[in-house]
């Protein structure tokens, strides 16, 4: 199967963007409650957009794009209008930015619709604080678990019992000569088992 095992392990420490959000679908996620992770949750500054800087191709569809709600009108920092290539709009976004000297900003713009009503966005940002726990990677394997295990592992996003380590564990590997697959079981007890901490520790699976 192609995918992903990771065993990550909750941290207090202030350690860049390895982070998940703490919202009330955790218990959706995973299958061990918030309430045995809680020591780790604490603010986090991240960001989120601000402001939309509208490209459109012409005026009418600015009041489309109101009508049907794809953009509220008080998110809207600027419209620009004109049937321009992608790469040329960035050149001019930039130039705004740096004009209007702002600095929080993404760069990258977006294309959003359909054949219909197609338009373009690039973002001002703002930074927010949010609930969350940091992480830390303490155990990754790639593309080696079997059909069993993608069965079994899919309910959820997030695995924190010791018996969810075990059964990944157990639940079998792609067909491999004898050697690899020695060396895989090796390396999962030794990242995934032996050093698995119930309250800190969860299997990630990326499918």
């Amino acid at each position: 199967m192609g995918l992903d095992v990771k065993h990550i392990q909750l941290t207090k420490e202030i350690i860049g963007y390895d982070y998940f959000l703490y919202t009330k679908d955790w218990n959706i996620d995973c299958n061990v409650s918030i309430e045995n992770y809680k020591e780790y949750i604490q603010d986090i500054e991240d960001t989120e957009i601000d402001k939309e800087i509208l490209i459109i191709k012409k005026k009418e569809d600015y009041d489309k794009i109101i009508k049907e709600g794809l953009i509220l009108e008080n998110q809207i920092l600027e419209v620009f209008i004109g049937d321009k290539f992608k790469w040329d709009w960035e050149k001019i976004i930039k130039k705004y930015f740096d004009d209007n000297k702002i600095k929080n900003a993404s760069d990258k713009i977006i294309t959003i619709g359909s054949k219909d009503l197609e338009f373009m966005t690039a973002s001002t940002l703002k930074t927010v604080m949010v609930k969350g726990v940091y992480y830390n990677e303490v155990g990754y394997q790639r593309k080696g678990m079997n059909g069993i295990f993608y069965n079994d592992y899919t309910k959820y996003f997030l695995w924190g019992n010791k018996e969810d380590f075990i059964k990944a564990y157990d639940s079998g590997y792609c067909d491999n000569d004898e050697n690899t697959l020695k060396e895989m079981q090796e390396y999962f007890k030794e990242n995934f088992l032996d050093n698995y901490i119930f309250g800190k520790s969860l299997l990630l699976a990326s499918f």
